[in-house]
């Protein structure tokens, strides 16, 4: 499982170009919080980040409306999840092609 979800190594490695990556500068997120704490804080910004469009497709689905809730799904899994591979943002093209 450790294999699978490497929490151990940290919010990011390299410099991946999402949202903790490049707010880091201002923030800090490595030194103000535990790694513990920021795997609850990705967690939290990626759902809510995917939420709005996932209710809006359950509450009004539509074939376009679908496709809007993938690609936002996978930009707001590639933006604020924890240790996001740089390969990670071809996968919201697949909706939107």
């Amino acid at each position: 499982l450790r294999r699978l979800v490497p929490l151990q190594r940290g919010l990011y490695e390299d410099y991946v170009a999402n949202f903790w990556c490049a707010s880091h500068v201002v923030f800090r997120w490595k030194q103000r919080f535990s790694n513990a704490a920021l795997v609850r804080m990705c967690g939290g910004a990626t759902l809510a980040a995917a939420l709005p469009s996932a209710v809006h497709q359950a509450l009004r689905p539509s074939p376009e409306g679908l496709a809007y809730a993938m690609a936002n799904s996978a930009w707001a899994f590639f933006l604020f999840a924890f240790q996001v591979h740089e390969k990670a943002v071809l996968l919201p093209l697949l909706p939107l092609s």
